[in-house]
C-alpha cells in the first residue's frame, strides 16, 4: 500500500477498499494504523479526500484519530481506530 502513484485521491480509495476487504477477518477491539499519503497538488482537494476518508473510517471503526508520527512526512498523516465491537 505504499504506492504514492495514484491520483485524485486513488491512493486512499484503494487503501479504503482494502480495509474493509479485511474487516471482516480482523478481531473486534483490534488496533488499525493507515498511512494516507497526500498526492494532491491542491489544499482543499486533499483535505476534502482525507476528511471523506475519516468519514468512512467512523462508520466501521471506533475511536478514529488522526496523528502525526515522527516517521511521517509532512504530506502524510497516520489515522488509527479499532476495529469496532459488533454486539
Amino acid at each position: 500500500m505504499g504506492d504514492n502513484t495514484f491520483e485524485d485521491g486513488l491512493g486512499i480509495i484503494h487503501l479504503l477498499l482494502f480495509l474493509l476487504q479485511a474487516l471482516p477477518l480482523m478481531k473486534p477491539g483490534a488496533v488499525v494504523l493507515l498511512t494516507f499519503k497526500n498526492t494532491f497538488h491542491k489544499k482543499a482537494v486533499w483535505e476534502e479526500a482525507r476528511d471523506a476518508a475519516l468519514t468512512k473510517l467512523k462508520r466501521c471503526l471506533e475511536g478514529v484519530k488522526v496523528v502525526q508520527l515522527f516517521a511521517n512526512t509532512p504530506k502524510e498523516c497516520s489515522v488509527i481506530g479499532r476495529v469496532a465491537v459488533v454486539s
